[in-house]
């Protein structure tokens, strides 16, 4: 019986391109997730920071009026986001809070998953941080 063996360089092409199969399914749920917490805001980009921003400085100066010029962001939403500039204010520091707690809930489980996924010698450690990737995941979709 002949026995085949497989070179060092051989397992370690077929673990990197396991890894990197595994990265690409953490990086694809993680947008996913990110994209149903934030819908259209992500696409936002530096729009949605700089309204943030706006709520910020208007309402270390309210209860003066909104300045045309400092907080013309929010003044544009005046009527679309709330009835006045403070509601507008409201909304999108309320908006930050929750932003940030979903964002923070998900970056542990992927901070974790891409490490475990980097240093894993074998593809069922892989699979397994992958798995628990998942796992953590839909427990966070699911709100629990």
């Amino acid at each position: 019986m002949i026995e085949v063996r497989r070179s060092t360089a051989s397992i370690d092409l077929e673990l990197q391109a396991s890894r990197e199969e595994c990265l690409a399914k953490v990086r694809g749920i993680t947008n996913e997730i990110r994209t149903g917490y934030f819908n259209a805001y992500v696409e936002q980009g530096t729009l949605l920071a700089e309204k943030v921003n706006e709520a910020v400085d208007y309402m270390m100066v309210y209860p003066a009026p909104a300045d045309p010029v400092d907080h013309a962001l929010l003044l544009a939403e005046v009527g679309e986001t709330g009835q006045d500039a403070y509601q507008v204010a409201q909304f999108y520091l309320g908006s930050r809070a929750i932003w940030k707690q979903a964002a923070a809930a998900m970056e542990g489980p992927r901070n974790a998953a891409i490490n475990a996924i980097n240093e894993a010698t074998d593809r069922s450690s892989i699979e397994a941080a992958l798995n628990a990737f998942q796992t953590a995941m839909e427990a966070l979709n699911a709100g629990t």
